[in-house]
């Protein structure tokens, strides 16, 4: 296994669906509502981290690529790590799964304490 640092944000993504299997049908369940829920009402978005190199137009697109991922790969995101990885993790799109990860640990006090720890290592 290679060093913690040396972790692309796909390998991150596929060793914590590897690691909580069980967890993944919630977790993505979260992103697609999520996502909806911003294509619905963009004010969401207000919500994101505020930084002045990525405009709302920026987050959306992210957001729509979500959702065309969710419309090819419904059913199998939340059982295969490397689809669930290389559709989320991949390129700017690990921005808006971060985003959802951090959304996540938010909304879900109830949450297995052992992923919010790891998400919380692996991701920030």
């Amino acid at each position: 296994m290679k060093p913690f640092k040396k972790l692309s944000n796909i390998e991150k993504a596929r060793l914590l669906f590897e690691l909580f299997p069980d967890e993944m049908p919630s977790l993505t369940l979260f992103i697609k509502v999520l996502t909806l829920s911003i294509l619905d009402n963009p004010a969401i978005l207000q919500n994101r981290p505020s930084d002045q190199l990525h405009t709302t137009q920026f987050w959306m697109e992210l957001v729509a690529d979500a959702k065309g991922v969710f419309k090819m790969y419904e059913k199998k995101l939340s059982k295969s790590s490397r689809l669930f990885s290389e559709k989320f993790f991949c390129g700017y799109n690990s921005i808006y799964a971060g985003f959802c990860l951090h959304q996540y640990l938010l909304s879900n006090d109830s949450m297995n304490k052992k992923l919010r720890t790891a998400i919380q290592l692996l991701f920030f």
